[in-house]
């Protein structure tokens, strides 16, 4: 416990200093200024709990939406992956169970496998969205110079 009371008594020097006023000022300022500037940031009309994008007026406005949605279920299957991976590593190698733990620093197949899996998953959002320039563009017929 000498690092949680190093730690209090720091922190009450710190709240009876000039920084704790000048900390509070600049988080006032702060708090002013975001609820001053969120009144410009409305672009169109919302609806009461709104959880969606806008309405798409437009076939490009409709790709990037369904653009928009495929990633929405990605990231999310992406962060509960993650989550799981955490969730398994925190119990498999906790200090009870593992005492002796291994000094390994790099694992080749590892290393491997999650540069591989990151190139891929920038692979194929930029494919997507290259997919829908090249979809909506159209070469000009005529050149006039």
């Amino acid at each position: 416990m000498p690092i949680l009371a190093k730690f209090n008594a720091h922190f009450a020097q710190f709240l009876s200093g000039r920084k704790a006023a000048n900390l509070a000022g600049v988080l006032f300022g702060g708090v002013v200024l975001a609820l001053t500037a969120s009144g410009a940031a409305q672009a169109a009309a919302p609806v009461p709990w709104q959880m969606d994008l806008q309405p798409p007026a437009g076939s490009l406005a409709e790709m990037a939406t369904d653009l928009h949605n495929l990633l929405l279920v990605v990231i999310t299957l992406i962060s509960l992956f993650v989550l799981g991976l955490l969730i398994y590593v925190g119990v498999r190698f906790r200090a009870s169970r593992n005492p002796n733990p291994s000094k390994t620093s790099h694992h080749t197949v590892i290393e491997i496998l999650v540069d591989g899996y990151s190139g891929a998953d920038s692979w194929l959002v930029l494919r997507f969205r290259h997919s829908v320039f090249f979809i909506t563009w159209t070469a000009p017929t005529k050149l006039t110079w």
